[in-house]
């Protein structure tokens, strides 16, 4: 599912040996990774289930496992993932995942951001509809090759 979400999601925009990469669910996403992420306080996820079968991910950082742009000790949490099966996508999985999350924060957390490259206009359209909004932009690096990113952030509680 991840996989497909990706390619999907990024057909366009990313170099046929990178989708190649990511076709293989073993080398894009190892068990051993897998495992080793539901052993960890500072990272967790969450899945969506339509009659049986997973068909969205979603994955927050705290702390420790946040990137540079995130600031937990001010209550900032990174929304590090968010994947959904292209059969499900404009169908409320995604929505359903990001409430889901959010809803899960401690109730200090004051904001939510994340990092979309900056091409995926797609994405950056979802989050702004999630209320998320841009603060800046970075350079990511995906398989050796950098591409612009921008950073959105969605403000929680009733005090920003």
């Amino acid at each position: 599912m991840v996989s497909d979400s990706w390619r999907a999601a990024y057909a366009e925009l990313l170099p046929p040996d990178a989708l190649s990469f990511i076709g293989d669910e073993e080398r894009f996403l190892p068990a051993a990774s897998l495992d080793r992420v539901i052993e960890m306080d500072e990272l967790w996820f969450l899945v969506a289930v339509i009659d049986g079968t997973v068909v969205g991910e979603i994955q927050f950082a705290t702390g420790s496992e946040t990137h540079s742009f995130v600031a937990p000790d001010e209550g900032e949490t990174q929304l590090q993932s968010l994947y959904v099966d292209p059969d499900h996508w404009r169908a409320g999985v995604g929505s359903a995942l990001v409430a889901s999350g959010i809803e899960r924060l401690d109730d200090d957390a004051a904001a939510v951001l994340v990092e979309v490259l900056s091409e995926n206009a797609t994405g950056r359209r979802f989050y702004r509809s999630e209320g998320f909004e841009r603060i800046g932009e970075r350079v990511l690096e995906l398989f050796g090759i950098p591409y612009p990113s921008t950073i959105m952030r969605r403000p929680l509680g009733a005090v920003q």
